[in-house]
């Protein structure tokens, strides 16, 4: 079991984990910010960054310059630095520095995206899972129903076209319950993926997922304040305008350039020399005007990037209420149809009720689970919307 970051194209469990272990939520998502190849591929955005901070700190070479004359006696060697550079620089570190800190706020952010991804998946198969399974327990209960179906037929008590019916509802859900298997797997593979799996022979099992939280969430005032305090996207966004600030400070320095040196001269010893660029020309307009451009476009992200979080927060806000009032009435509905369901089998086998009757009401229970499944599902997808939309994985209490 290896606890080291993998390599590019090799996948490894995280420390404590291992081929076989069956993995919750929580842990699924760690597997996957240890592993998912296109969150790997930008990290290594993190080097590239850091890279552009020491080339922003890096001052030129001094420039040599020999002159070779007619005259080996007026020889002239000549040495320069440009001095601009020793007041430039820090100013260059600094907004390198920042671009480099918004790479590591994007980077945050792609995590809580995959984070969000991976419980998205868990939710498809928790539902694939849970369908599946409901379909076995109605293949079942068509089964029995057709069962008792035939015993009447035998006894006399009811006609062919009841026995036909309950044996063509009964093939219908074990076809149903074949489709769903494959789903299962199919979201099965999906979460691998996300996990980096698809090219291991690794299996691991997901635990089963806990029923999904029926509390309210908080106010979307305060949800909203929360997530400009915590996406780092938004922080992202305020550093990348940071950084194009201090670059449009810079430009109207760059159009300047100062240099000091040395002139060794045969006969005539080494003397010292100063040059300055007079901005008469070029005054470097297009730097300035682009590093004013790209402060304002850097500002007019900034306010999307908050007005994208707002409208994702509120958004998520009312999916959760939503669903949230879907699941509650299953709740509720039900159990009113199982007991409806099993007061019709006995009516039947009382000889008082119809087959049909019986059929009917397996029908609408079926469909019920399935719906019911789905709304749990919904649920934890839109919670799971909300944490990421918030930036938090754990939301605050109303």
């Amino acid at each position: 079991m290896a606890t080291n970051r993998p390599q590019a194209g090799a996948f490894s469990w995280p420390s404590g984990l291992s081929a076989g272990s069956t993995l919750s939520v929580d842990q699924a998502v760690g597997v996957s910010l240890w592993n998912n190849p296109d969150f790997q591929s930008a990290l290594a955005d993190l080097g590239i960054s850091k890279a552009e901070v020491i080339r922003a700190g890096q001052l030129p070479n001094p420039t040599l310059s020999l002159l070779l004359p007619n005259n080996p006696q007026a020889a002239e060697l000549a040495a320069n630095l440009p001095l601009e550079m020793l007041w430039l620089r820090p100013k260059r570190v600094r907004a390198a520095k920042l671009d480099a800190e918004a790479v590591a706020q994007r980077l945050m952010q792609g995590g809580i995206d995959l984070a969000r991804d991976v419980k998205l998946a868990c939710a498809a198969v928790e539902l694939a899972r849970e369908k599946h399974q409901r379909a076995k327990e109605s293949a079942n209960i068509f089964g029995e129903i057709a069962k008792v179906a035939e015993s009447r037929f035998k006894a006399g008590d009811t006609g062919e076209l009841e026995v036909s019916q309950s044996r063509a509802e009964a093939l219908v859900v074990e076809q149903d319950a074949l489709r769903l298997q494959y789903e299962e797997r199919l979201a099965m593979e999906k979460l691998r993926a996300l996990l980096g799996l698809a090219g291991s022979d690794d299996s691991f099992a997901l635990a089963r997922l806990p029923s999904p939280r029926m509390s309210a969430p908080a106010s979307a005032k305060r949800l909203t304040a929360d997530a400009m305090e915590a996406r780092p996207d938004v922080k992202a966004a305020q550093l990348t305008a940071q950084a194009a600030a201090e670059k449009a400070k810079l430009a109207p320095a760059e159009m300047f350039a100062l240099g000091i040196g040395s002139k060794t001269t045969e006969g005539q010893g080494t003397q010292g020399s100063f040059d300055v660029a007079l901005p008469i020309l070029n005054q470097n307009q297009a730097g300035r005007a682009a590093a004013n451009a790209q402060l304002n476009k850097a500002v007019r992200q900034l306010n999307a990037a908050r007005e994208r979080v707002a409208a994702e927060v509120r958004q998520a806000r009312i999916q959760v209420e939503a669903a949230r009032s879907v699941a509650a009435g299953w709740t509720r509905v039900l159990p009113e149809l199982e007991t409806s369901l099993t007061r019709s089998r006995r009516l039947v086998e009382l000889g008082d009720t119809p087959q049909l009757v019986t059929l009917d009401a397996a029908r609408r229970l079926a469909d019920a689970r399935s719906k019911a499944a789905e709304s749990d599902a919904r649920l934890r997808e839109a919670w799971a919307e909300l944490e990421r939309a918030t930036g938090n994985t754990r939301l605050p209490k109303p």
